[in-house]
């Protein structure tokens, strides 16, 4: 039978359970039943009415639990049900603390980086493991899929795909069971840190971390072809690249080829080293950012260094969350630096009055604004507007505004 197939038959039993006794609890009226035989037998007691649980939806994991073994549900359905729960309680709360639900590896959230993200994420999958162990007396949260995959007796290999790439099921099963044993040393410390503030701040700690995941990854390798190491350190070995691209709106084929090259001109678990075959940072750098432009192509390079550029962080978020390109905002760079530079000029004529210099000024705000609008949207403008160091407001004021910054 196909894994589709096992998580439909799941989806029916879980619909079929949930259907029944998600109303609230109450006696049911008990069936006619014609008798056969004089057989005397224990009324059933009703349940316990609690208004806070009145119903399965409401009730905790445990109020689930303990309910449905009172209505004599079979163990492994009882099982099934609770994992399922367990299960998307993780992925909520994950989901809310990294923003991210479903991601897809070449993509990163703009929360993946964030200390307190982290550490509610890693709070997350602490709880996680705690019910796993308490009601299913499990460890590790992959094993959850034991339990809604009916049947299974080992982790889903289709989300151990998705997580470390496309190779046999037993390396799959292999390499979860190897990061398992790593995270689950270095998930207390990290978490403690996160929690304290510390996580960007404790350079030991960062240390040990990174040796760690070094340990790991040399560990995973071994089992590996270069092809298969390759697809498992794109999925967890590229947040570098991951927080480099991640206001890109870069592709899956862009950001394979910018791995591979990444690959080759850093180290995955120490920023400062350089490979032998560079012999300075600058060659490097440069070495890679011409492997960069000729896999993007001159525009789409342009709209990644645009991306990556500190001075205008807040400009490439308004167009991201505008759903305009790059494109857009280097477009508005343009405006600002030309504006600017014609302002200049207006303040150098020394024939023009006040008024008249005003009225130049003035006339630069309102082109500004026409040009902006039609880059950003007038929502977008509304949005650069109020975090532009007010240039254009300077200019409505009758004054030349700053140089932009480069």
């Amino acid at each position: 039978m196909k894994p589709i197939h096992y998580i439909l038959a799941a989806s029916i039993i879980l619909n079929v359970v949930l259907f029944a006794y998600v109303k609230p609890f109450a006696p049911f009226a008990p069936r006619p039943r014609t008798p056969v035989v004089s057989v005397k037998t224990q009324p059933r007691k009703p349940a316990a009415q609690n208004t806070s649980t009145h119903n399965l939806k409401y009730a905790t994991t445990e109020q689930l639990a303990q309910r449905l073994a009172a209505m004599e549900f079979p163990p492994d359905i009882i099982r099934f049900v609770i994992a399922r729960r367990l299960f998307d309680e993780w992925i909520n709360k994950k989901g809310s603390a990294l923003g991210f639900r479903d991601p897809r590896y070449w993509q990163a959230s703009r929360l993946l980086y964030a200390p307190n993200a982290i550490a509610k994420s890693m709070e997350a999958d602490r709880e996680m493991n705690e019910s796993l162990q308490k009601f299913l007396g499990v460890s590790h949260e992959m094993r959850i899929f034991d339990f809604i995959i009916p049947g299974r007796e080992k982790p889903l290999p289709e989300i151990l795909r998705q997580k470390y790439g496309d190779m046999p099921d037993e390396k799959l099963r292999t390499i979860s069971e190897i990061a398992g044993k790593y995270d689950k040393r270095n998930t207390e410390s990290m978490e403690s840190a996160a929690k304290s503030g510390a996580l960007r701040d404790d350079e030991e700690m960062k240390k040990q971390s990174m040796a760690m995941e070094r340990q790991k990854r040399d560990e995973i390798a071994k089992l590996l072809t270069p092809a298969e190491l390759f697809e498992y350190d794109i999925r967890t070995n590229s947040r570098s690249l991951q927080k480099d691209t991640a206001l890109f709106n870069v592709t899956e084929q862009e950001f394979r080829d910018m791995f591979a090259v990444w690959q080759k001109t850093n180290d995955s678990f120490d920023d400062t080293k350089i490979p032998p075959e560079f012999a300075t940072q600058q060659e490097r750098d440069d070495y890679r950012d011409a492997q960069y432009r000729q896999i993007l192509g001159d525009e789409r390079y342009a709209d990644y260094l645009q991306s990556r550029n500190p001075a205008y962080e807040a400009l490439n978020n308004i167009a991201l969350n505008n759903n305009r390109p790059l494109s857009a905002v280097r477009e508005v760079v343009s405006v600002q630096a030309d504006i600017t530079q014609r302002a200049a000029a207006i303040a150098a004529d020394a024939t023009l009055t006040h008024d008249d210099r005003a009225a130049q000024y003035n006339a630069l705000a309102q082109e500004a604004q026409h040009r902006i609008t039609q880059a950003l949207g007038q929502r977008g403008y509304t949005a650069y507007r109020r975090n532009s160091l007010n240039w254009i407001q300077t200019l409505e004021s009758g004054k030349p505004p700053p140089a932009p910054a480069k």
